[in-house]
């Protein structure tokens, strides 16, 4: 494959693939299409290793990887499957739980208004956290018997909206903690993120994100984000004007430091302090991935056009290299793209428009390794 130009695989009669993400231990990619198939391959996306259509999954929400590679977490809207990438078979579904952890409703039932497409593993795989708004609750009611609650009161609505963070554990798939989230605005959290020292778990809730210590079941922090929808001195947008909701969460290995990521930008926060160092503002489109490169107090972001290199100190550029359009494709839409963990390639997915109606044609999936000058890892090439 040559280093310097984009090599394309293309994905036949697929819709649009609209998620990508890496193993971590680099050897497998996981590409998500909008009715809900699966595709596993090798880091060369050739041919595929597995093709998953969940049943009983409606639509498609996320993936992840275990930390140890070994399971893909397959979310839709309305409910989870994992699979073992070893057997290739499904070893967990579910819908709902109660209280004590049990299964109460099978995938092939799914709950209105329930949405398990939030999710993260902790570190080293025990846990597993998911989201899910409770649509049983009351909503004239500030009471849960849940513990501990967070009440975030945005208005004078009188209207409550429950949601629920429900830790799962991985061998016995039995909640071990939950934490509710009381809300009179509007339900819902877009990310969770768990450090990578197993201590603290983030929750993006709009423009708010919450550090929840499972281990003793506290609230420890929360952070008031001020990320714009667009660079203020760009746009020239006041005070006063629209924040981006919290869309994702990137820790640094050591735990210090939390990336809170908006639309285009990303603020950075120190923990220990809990002081928000920098703001960067050097996206012109849709953040899909964030990589922290702590030997040099730096951190690499992707968007639809561009790789960013800054430090994430002061939020000073290092370097910015363009993403280059794929050789032998019409019109097309790069939907989603992740790096690989040593940072030398990025996974890209899409799919080709078609020119009259400007639907989607066909899904895309293709491997671009890109390259900063000056900048070297142990691996080589920084990406």
């Amino acid at each position: 494959m040559d280093t310097r130009d984009s090599s394309v695989t293309f994905l036949e009669f697929v819709p649009a693939i609209v998620r990508v993400v890496w193993s971590p231990d680099g050897k497998y990619i996981a590409c998500g299409a909008v009715n809900g198939s699966v595709y596993l391959f090798g880091p060369e996306i050739d041919v595929p290793l597995a093709v998953w259509k969940p049943e009983g999954l409606i639509g498609f929400g996320n993936l992840s990887f275990s930390p140890d590679s070994r399971f893909l977490k397959v979310v839709s809207s309305l409910a989870i499957g994992i699979w073992d990438l070893v057997t290739h078979e499904r070893v967990f579904s579910y819908e709902n739980a109660n209280e004590d952890g049990e299964v109460i409703q099978e995938p092939s039932e799914p709950i209105e208004n329930t949405d398990w497409s939030t999710h993260t593993w902790s570190p080293h795989g025990e846990y597993f956290a998911v989201f899910r708004c409770d649509p049983e609750h009351d909503q004239f009611s500030k009471d849960t018997t849940y513990e501990p609650v967070i009440y975030v009161q945005q208005n004078n609505r009188r209207l409550w909206n429950l949601g629920l963070i429900h830790i799962f554990a991985t061998q016995t798939h039995q909640v071990y903690r939950t934490l509710a989230l009381m809300d009179n605005s509007r339900p819902g959290i877009y990310c969770l993120s768990w450090s990578p020292d197993a201590e603290m778990l983030a929750i993006g809730h709009y423009q708010r994100v919450h550090l929840w210590q499972p281990r003793t079941n506290q609230v420890l922090a929360t952070y008031e984000s001020r990320i714009y929808n667009g660079p203020k001195h760009r746009w020239g947008w006041g005070t006063d004007d629209v924040f981006s909701d919290m869309l994702d969460l990137y820790w640094s290995p050591d735990s210090a430091f939390l990336a809170c990521v908006g639309y285009i930008g990303i603020e950075i926060w120190e923990v220990a302090s809990g002081k928000k160092l920098t703001t960067y503002y050097g996206h012109n489109s849709g953040i899909m991935d964030v990589k922290w490169v702590m030997d040099k107090a730096a951190i690499v972001s992707v968007d639809r056009e561009d790789i960013h290199f800054w430090h994430f100190q002061d939020g000073s550029l290092i370097e910015k290299v363009s993403i280059p359009p794929v050789n032998g494709v019409g019109t097309y839409v790069l939907f989603n793209a992740a790096l690989s963990p040593d940072l030398l390639s990025l996974a890209c997915v899409g799919y080709e428009v078609e020119e009259s109606s400007r639907n989607a044609k066909k899904g895309l999936a293709w491997i671009w390794q890109p390259h900063i000058n000056g900048i070297e890892t142990e691996h080589g090439y920084l990406i």
